[in-house]
Parts: structure tokens; sequence; C-alpha cells
């Protein structure tokens, strides 16, 4: 309401100058010429304002963690400290979360921000249906391919599946024996754990590749949730009928302390996201990555809803996927 106003408020001034300037003399017109053009400019950024596009951006469950423990240990800290300094502090006063999923979910957020933070801006809301209806099969992991190792996809506002809204969420694609390489021990050194941080891999095979993808709750908008699976399960999971059926052929966190079974509403929004994500991945393989565009949809930053990354976004263009 507020905008719509000022923009009319702003038609009526320039209604009114142009109007004035036609009925005096040419000396006149050029001391009004400034105001005008000033009207003019103000009007044309708040009318491309209203246009811009709306999307939901993934708030890192990191940034959340290190506001609250600035906060909580501020007696320790000095104004000065950087976010690598909170986590140390948060680390050695916390050392359990060394021992949780929130660290494995940090740690893909801090290879996201490290590796020019690619965040993919579906062009509408009709590109995600062509992805979700689209036919695809996925027999094994050879016919798919990621175009990035991570990258948030960024949904459009109000985007929803069957009457369930999908969040922006966070993918993350890489050999599972490179988890300790890529991920965890660059955020063990950023964060200045006091011991070091593995991953079992023994049960992996040398080639494996996984993939997690992390979001933050939609509802509550405290809680984040976590899928991990490796590309050669992606078939089986796909059909699943059921939350029970997926939830029974996902990846589990026996060993990890604070993990909640996920609610069949999360396992309807990691359903959803599997297959965006799988239907992404298959066509961008079968496109040679014609779908990907760089930049913004429209060629402007759109509006983002919810907290903007602290790191600049690298933007592409996911578009014309249908056919």
């Amino acid at each position: 309401m507020g905008a719509t106003l000022t923009i009319d408020s702003l038609f009526k001034r320039v209604e009114l100058e142009l109007t004035q300037a036609d009925n005096c003399p040419l000396y006149c017109f050029l001391t009004r010429a400034p105001k005008l053009a000033r009207h003019m400019d103000r009007l044309a950024r708040l009318t491309m304002q209203i246009k811009k596009s709306q999307y939901e951006i993934y708030s890192t469950m990191m940034s959340g963690e290190i506001k609250a423990a600035r906060q909580a240990f501020k007696s320790e800290l000095p104004k000065s400290a950087s976010n690598s300094d909170v986590l140390a502090v948060f680390i050695r006063r916390e050392p359990e979360i060394l021992q949780t999923l929130n660290l494995h979910i940090m740690a893909e957020e801090y290879f996201w921000q490290q590796t020019s933070a690619h965040t993919l801006f579906p062009q509408d809301h009709q590109v995600l249906n062509d992805l979700m209806s689209g036919d695809f099969h996925i027999s094994d992991a050879k016919a798919f391919s990621l175009p990035l190792q991570s990258f948030m996809m960024s949904m459009p506002q109000g985007y929803e599946v069957d009457g369930v809204r999908i969040p922006s969420f966070l993918v993350t694609w890489i050999p599972y024996r490179r988890t300790q390489e890529l991920i965890v021990g660059p955020f063990a050194i950023y964060a200045r754990s006091p011991k070091a941080i593995h991953v079992r891999l023994e049960d992996t095979e040398p080639d494996e590749v996984s993939i997690s993808l992390c979001y933050r709750d939609p509802i509550s908008h405290t809680a984040y949730a976590r899928t991990h699976m490796g590309t050669g399960d992606i078939s089986g999971l796909l059909k699943a009928k059921t939350p029970d059926e997926l939830s029974n052929s996902l990846m589990t966190y026996q060993k990890l302390l604070r993990v909640e079974e996920l609610s069949a509403h999360d396992l309807k929004i990691q359903s959803i996201m599997l297959k965006l994500v799988a239907a992404l991945g298959a066509h961008y393989k079968a496109t040679d990555g014609a779908c990907l565009k760089p930049g913004y949809p429209a060629g402007q930053e759109p509006k983002f809803l919810g907290r903007p990354p602290e790191t600049p976004i690298t933007a592409f263009t996911l578009a014309d996927v249908a056919g």
C-alpha cells in the first residue's frame, strides 16, 4: 500500500511539472528539468522494485549459530571477534557439537561459501513444474550429473507441490571419500576445532558419489533437516510411494547426537527436493548444461526473502527445461 501511494504521488508530481513546463518560457523549463529528472528516476526505480521477482534464500545454520554465540559468550569475545573466533569459543564451550548433525550441515554451508556460493534461480514456477513432471529415468549414477559440487537452489516465492511449500535448499555433491578433504577438514580448521573430525569411510565404495540436501524447516524456521545418500541410490529412492518407504531407504545417523526422526511432512518435502535435483541432474547431462545461464532471471537481482547470505553469491538462471 505504501509503495503504491508513493508511486501515485510521484506520477502526480511528474504530471504537475510537465504541465507547468508547458506554460513557461525556456529558462523556466530549464530550471525545472533537474527536479523533473529526479522524480522520473525515482519513479523508475520504485516501479522496478515492485516488479522484481521474489526468491527465498536458504538461511544458513552457521550464521544463526554464530549470531547466538556472540550474544551468549560476549564476555569472552572482543567486539572485533571474527566468525572463526566465535566458532572456536562455541566449540570449546559446547564440544558435543562435534558429534551432531549440525556439524555436517555447517561444514557443507562453509564449503558452499568457500566455493563461490553458487545459487540457482529457477526462471519461474513453470520451470520447476516442468522438472517435476518431466519424463526422465535414472537407472544408475552415470545418467546423473549436477552442474556444481555445491549450490543453493533458491525457490520462487510461494512455490508448492501438492499443497506442500518447498523452501530453498543447499545441495552438496562430492565423491564420498573426499568428504574429509573437502568438507569436514576445512571447516574444522576454520572453526579451530581442538581435535580432528573424522568421517567413517569403511562402508563406502571407492567411486561412490554422495549427495546431501539441507534446508531450514519452513514451519518452525528454527530446525534444519539433512538428507544424505549415494547417487547410486537415487533410482530406488525415487520409487518410494509413501513417506515410510522413503524413510526406510534413507541413510540414518545412528552415531550422531541430537538427531530426531523426520516427520511425514519433512519426508514429503525431501521426496520433492530429491525429484527436483534428480530431474535437474538428468536434464543437465542431457542438454550439456544448456539449461543454466549465468546471472539472475530477467537480468536483475531479485528481492531476497530470508536472511541474505554474508558471502556474495554467484547466480545462475535455470530456464527452458520443458521438452
